[in-house]
């Protein structure tokens, strides 16, 4: 007797993976080849390889593994076979919401609690209608890789300042409770992804006359690219080191800021934020803040920061300040251009480039340019002890105290809309910004500013400085007596501006104005 037996054909394949099994399934929206038609439904399988084949819209909630273990569940792979506009998106209609140690309420199209998992070659797009954002990382050894980030176009109102397109954080319950030994976000790899707070069908410059684009909550939809909340020392005792890293991305347009990573809790552990061959471009605010989290800048491109009118007193396009009890973060920058870092809508004379605001640890700043920034480098404008420091050496400064074109002036417009450049090419931003904006105790900006702490220290070795809108080569003192707070003592941008003698230099200032000068 001849037995015959069919064998349908299934979508899923088994292949080894190392010295297991593993399970690879397709999803497209057409359920061709007996593919899975939603990507939950794959997860859901049981498949730990998923890859998406066509370039479909899936409205649809994602979780990937389960944030009530302490594991997170088995790692999965979600991938797609498309690249460029062609990506399959990922977005919802619906609520989606979370528990982390710092909140319970945020929400995020695409959850991610299973250690070692990756995303590639998507495009998630967060509806702020339901209060999601893209995706959130509660896990360990994450990859995100090939990317996009955004607000679904169509969709009104704004994300929160909790709910951004990217959120990483710590296991446990909201209210500060992380759970010992539960999962954070070390090791987690962010890699060649975009994110960027305004929609596709949204004003993405400021145009003529017309103050939104960007700047504007109607446009900028996430206000928040990127936020962290983490715990790096845990109820039991035990202090981790969780080290988070965006590579060659693109993160840029917000009306608020790009990166915000907060080490809370109690003091123990650190938070370290990688920024490696970046592009961080227009935001209102700062590009990265580590608050209580140390921030390490290489090799990235800083454009556009603190170009909104907003007047929080840590900012710069980097800064560091404290939280809880970190009260010693650091970061260390090399290698990194700045171009109209600050500007003359913000409330704060002393807004540029990097500052450390009050942290009882360092700032190094190495190998770096600087070109048309409010400020170069800035150290206690919190406060601080002489353990607040800031370090910068083998780096070139031109142009400070002024702005240039695609910035905005002192009425939140693009320059030279409306507003004449004098010099040509040039904006005044210094001038403008105290003749209107900036806050009465915030009036001096410099090249090198320590104006507001009597305490903390800026060094400074072997650097060049070229031109300075309209320099104010008057003895600090001097400047001070005819007038601190007096919009008409300001006279100019200035090299040095120091509360105290505590900006130390390696030669003579005294050279010839304009010139590039070696100290």
């Amino acid at each position: 007797m001849m037995i015959v037996v069919r064998i349908g054909i299934i979508a899923f394949c088994l292949f080894s993976a190392g010295t297991g099994w593993g399970l690879s399934v397709t999803v497209n929206k057409a359920g061709s080849g007996g593919a899975f038609t939603s990507i939950q439904s794959a997860i859901n399988s049981g498949a730990d390889h998923i890859t998406i084949t066509d370039s479909g819209v899936y409205e649809e909630n994602v979780t990937i593994g389960d944030n009530d273990t302490l594991t997170g569940g088995p790692a999965v792979t979600l991938t797609s076979t498309k690249t460029g506009v062609d990506r399959p998106v990922i977005t919802t209609n619906d609520s989606h919401t979370y528990t982390d140690a710092q909140d319970g309420g945020r929400g995020a199209v695409v959850q991610v609690f299973a250690q070692n998992s990756k995303i590639s070659n998507v495009i998630v797009e967060a509806n702020p209608e339901v209060a999601c954002g893209s995706i959130a990382v509660i896990a360990q050894g994450v990859e995100i890789t090939n990317c996009i980030l955004r607000p679904r176009p169509g969709k009104a109102g704004n994300l929160s300042a909790s709910i951004p397109l990217l959120f990483c954080g710590s296991q446990g319950s909201a209210g500060g409770e992380p759970t010992s030994n539960g999962r954070n976000c070390d090791n987690v790899i962010v890699r060649d992804c975009e994110l960027c707070g305004v929609a596709t069908d949204k004003l993405l410059e400021p145009v003529a006359d017309i103050y939104p684009g960007y700047l504007s909550s109607a446009n900028s939809q996430a206000t928040q690219l990127v936020r962290m909340d983490m715990y790096s020392h845990e109820p039991d005792g035990a202090d981790r080191i969780i080290d988070v890293t965006f590579e060659n991305c693109y993160i840029h347009h917000s009306s608020d800021l790009h990166l915000f990573p907060s080490n809370r809790g109690d003091t123990g552990g650190q938070v370290i934020v990688y920024l490696m061959n970046c592009r961080l471009d227009a935001a209102a605010k700062f590009s990265i803040r580590g608050r209580g989290a140390c921030v390490v800048a290489d090799h990235s491109v800083f454009t556009r920061t603190n170009q909104g009118n907003h007047g929080d007193g840590e900012n710069a396009a980097i800064a560091i300040n404290t939280q809880n009890g970190h009260l010693d973060n650091w970061a260390r920058v090399t290698d990194c251009v700045f171009v109209n870092c600050g500007s003359a809508f913000a409330k704060k004379g002393y807004y540029g480039a990097i500052n450390n605001h009050n942290t009882m640890g360092t700032i190094t700043t190495d190998h770096c340019t600087f070109d048309k920034c409010l400020n170069g480098c800035v150290v206690g404008t919190g406060g601080g002890t002489t353990d607040t420091r800031h370090i910068v050496s083998n780096s070139i400064f031109h142009n400070i105290g002024y702005n240039a074109p695609p910035a905005i002036d002192a009425a939140g417009i693009p320059l030279g809309a409306t507003t004449p450049l004098d010099p040509p090419g040039l904006y005044r931003a210094w001038f403008f910004g105290v003749e209107t904006m900036f806050d009465g105790s915030a009036l001096w900006s410099a090249v090198f500013n320590n104006y507001i702490s009597t305490e903390a220290i800026l060094q400074v070795d072997t650097c060049l400085v070229g031109t300075i809108a309209d320099e104010d080569t008057r003895v600090w003192a001097d400047a001070v007596a005819a007038g601190f707070g007096d919009r008409e003592n300001i006279l100019g941008c200035r090299l040095p501006a120091e509360m105290s003698e505590r900006i130390c230099v390696s030669a003579d200032w005294e050279q010839s104005p304009g010139a590039l000068r070696s100290f």
